[in-house]
């Protein structure tokens, strides 16, 4: 939980929760995210992203799940990961 002011690198491998009168800048790394707050940085989440009306990134943001409340700010790139993807092989028929 960060109600503060952080400035440097915050990456946890827990899920990270993000007050509405925090400010981050900061490159920041989690498994989940909950934001009510603003980030200036760079943002990789491992599964689930929710940006309340208060929330602000200016950044770029790659997650795998995204909810996004009317009123939030994204100003950056979203990237959507996904599982990987097993790739079907197909088999060769030799003459």
């Amino acid at each position: 939980m960060v109600d503060g002011i952080v400035q440097g690198s915050l990456k946890t491998n827990h899920d990270l929760k993000v007050g509405p009168k925090a400010k981050i800048k900061a490159e920041v790394g989690a498994n989940n995210l909950f934001l009510a707050g603003e980030i200036k940085g760079n943002i990789k989440i491992k599964e689930k992203t929710q940006l309340t009306s208060t929330a602000k990134i200016f950044g770029n943001l790659e997650t795998k799940t995204l909810s996004v409340e009317e009123g939030a700010i994204l100003n950056g790139k979203c990237i959507m990961i996904s599982e990987p993807q097993s790739i079907p092989e197909t088999k060769k028929q030799v003459k």
